[in-house]
């Protein structure tokens, strides 16, 4: 054999050796393409399952919390009502007749059983009771419960300071006092179901 057709052979050997060499990494280079795309599409099927699974739950957590605003808001409504309708208890007890106001508050310091050296401190609204309705108690009783210089913040009534204590006579304290235990009632009256 000739060197040239050696030659041929090692040359032509060579080339199907590179094109075999070639053809499997062209294999491969598929395989790793369809593998790729395989798992690709798997993703995608498991975000989209996934997405529509936090889809469901998204939407259904944004209901809670809208039904929880929507409660949120009635309860504070409600609550307001509550208190509109106490705050028109106590114009209606500010808007009692002079007599029959003049009378409460007094049975109200009877109850409270002034003592000699306590001081009387009426309401900034208050009407009807001044240093006269004062004066005509403690000749009645016999006391000389006196007058303070200073006004508390409140519609009517009046606090009754016995040294460091206060006994809380205002139309704003005696509403609170009845609050809690005819608040269900008001509820019911209110909001009946």
């Amino acid at each position: 054999m000739a060197l040239a057709d050696i030659k041929k052979k090692i040359e032509g050997e060579a080339q199907r050796e590179a094109e075999e060499i070639l053809e499997r990494a062209e294999e491969k280079k598929r395989q790793i393409a369809l593998k790729t795309q395989e798992e690709i599409d798997r993703l995608e099927r498991a975000s989209a399952e996934r997405l529509k699974k936090e889809e469901k739950e998204i939407l259904r957590r944004r209901e809670i919390v809208a039904d929880l605003d929507v409660k949120k808001i009635d309860l504070g409504m409600r609550r307001s009502l509550i208190e509109k309708t106490y705050d028109e208890a106590l114009r209606a007890l500010a808007a009692v007749p002079k007599g029959r106001y003049v009378a409460f508050m007094t049975s109200l310091l009877e109850s409270a059983q002034p003592e000699e050296k306590d001081v009387l401190l009426l309401a900034t609204e208050e009407r009807h009771l001044d240093q006269a309705w004062l004066d005509a108690f403690n000749q009645k009783k016999g006391m000389s419960v006196a007058l303070g210089d200073v006004r508390v913040a409140a519609r009517g009534g009046f606090v009754l300071q016995r040294g460091k204590v206060d006994i809380n006579c205002t139309l704003e304290m005696l509403v609170r006092s009845v609050q809690e235990e005819i608040e269900a009632d008001v509820v019911q009256r209110l909001f009946p179901s």
